[in-house]
């Protein structure tokens, strides 16, 4: 009888203990989360710093059907965020009211899912790329697209997570599309996010010969680039090597039309090569 009596306080002691457990919980969550979050505010398209503050009433959002909400460590940001905060895509990627949270590309640790979720959990760092509107992600919430993102790689930063979303995505896209075993290849714009990525993976994919623009040359040549020409100091359409030895395929991540025209009558492309923008 003692040891039944025994039994029942412990079992009563355990019950008081998981209901505490549940409450602190339910306090913790209640205090990651809340109602609102801080984030950056957009008031108008122009001048960013002009149009540029910070709020901290924005409503936390909450995930849809196959949506995550995220806890953001890092966004990335890139021209494409800058063409959408002067206007010039407004007809596509503008704000549906003002003002608006800027930016898409982010990595963040899952904290709440859809109940018909199957892919992530809560408690998963993800690498999430924006869905066309690059909106929403400098915050402390964003929710994503449960298609548009991937596991962080346990070997990448979240930093570095933010910056592969698009980026990586884009450059690995261009040298499938491209790059052949043997190809000379140039990147014009080769230290930006698309750029440092295509450097690497164009070698990888076995590219002879890798030269690009940048005056960030010693960054370049530690990924992989054979050759790489300060554009501030030096036209790549002038130097005497690639009208001698011409090129492949040539990645224009600059933007315009200018680089074809000056590809196809400083005779530095192959009759056969190709030259794909991207901006």
């Amino acid at each position: 009888r003692d040891d039944r009596e025994k039994l029942r306080k412990l079992r009563f002691v355990s019950a008081g203990l998981e209901a505490a457990k549940q409450k602190i919980l339910m306090q913790v969550k209640s205090a990651d989360h809340g109602e609102t979050m801080k984030g950056v505010s957009i008031s108008d398209f122009g001048a960013i710093d002009e149009k540029i503050g910070m709020a901290s009433d924005w409503p936390i959002p909450k995930p849809g059907k196959g949506e995550l909400l995220v806890r953001v460590h890092a966004c990335a940001l890139a021209p494409g965020d800058v063409r959408t905060l002067s206007g010039l895509t407004d007809k596509f990627q503008g704000p549906k009211k003002w003002p608006f949270i800027p930016g898409g590309d982010v990595c963040g640790t899952v904290v709440s899912i859809h109940e018909a979720e199957k892919t992530f959990k809560v408690g998963d760092c993800v690498v999430s790329r924006f869905n066309t509107v690059p909106h929403g992600g400098l915050a402390q919430y964003h929710v994503v697209k449960s298609k548009q993102s991937e596991l962080k790689p346990a070997s990448a930063s979240t930093v570095e997570g933010a910056a592969l979303g698009s980026s990586g995505m884009a450059a690995m896209l261009l040298a499938e599309a491209a790059v052949k075993p043997g190809s000379r290849v140039l990147v014009l714009g080769g230290s930006g996010g698309v750029g440092t990525n295509l450097v690497q993976l164009a070698k990888l994919k076995g590219a002879s010969f890798v030269a690009t623009t940048s005056t960030a040359a010693e960054l370049m040549r530690t990924l992989g680039a054979d050759r790489v020409i300060d554009y501030s100091t030096e036209n790549w359409w002038e130097v005497a090597e690639f009208a001698a030895e011409k090129f492949d395929v040539i990645f224009d991540l600059v933007g315009g039309k200018q680089s074809w025209r000056t590809a196809s009558k400083k005779r530095v492309l192959k009759r056969t090569g190709v030259l794909h923008p991207f901006d």
